[in-house]
This record gives C-alpha cells, structure tokens and sequence, in this order.
C-alpha cells in the first residue's frame, strides 16, 4: 500500500512540494498536526454523517412528492408504490 500511496503523492505533488511537505512535517507545528489529524478525521466524520442525515431527510420527502407528481408505480403494484411513499414521507 506503501508503493500505492507515495504514487499518488508523486502524481499530486512536484519533488520541490514534497520536500516542503516533509521540512513542514518537522516543525513543530507539523508534529501536532500529525498527533491531532485522528481527532480532526473523527470529528469531520461526525458532521458528515450528521449532513448526511438532514440531507437523508430532506431527500425523502422530495422522493416522495416526485413520486406522487410523476404517478410512478413500481412493479404494477400500487400498494408497494402506496407503502414505499408513505416511508419517503
């Protein structure tokens, strides 16, 4: 995974970045960006997901009136398309 990832950075970046890249990695200040980057990715992790659900329900209601707007029936079955709409709302 090694070889697969120093290509991305070698496709991403000059030499001259990646040299700056790793000179900022030995300050001080890179240093603690290395410690603190698990918790800045678990807590970027929590607010997508928490976006990622206000735009779950948002998405749903608007399913739910296309759906109702287009009269799209699913498999001829009106009593699946009736339930499927009544779980978008």
């Amino acid at each position: 995974m090694r070889k697969e990832t120093g290509k991305i950075y070698l496709d991403l970046f000059t030499k001259k970045e990646l040299s700056d890249i790793a000179t900022f990695y030995r300050t001080e200040t890179g240093q603690k960006l290395i410690l603190q980057t698990p918790a800045i990715m678990i807590a970027s992790a929590k607010l997508g997901e928490i976006a990622g659900a206000k735009a779950g329900i948002n998405a749903k209601s608007r399913v739910a009136n296309r759906l109702i707007e287009e009269g799209i029936i699913f498999n001829k079955d009106k009593s699946f398309t009736q339930r499927l709409i009544d779980y978008f709302k």
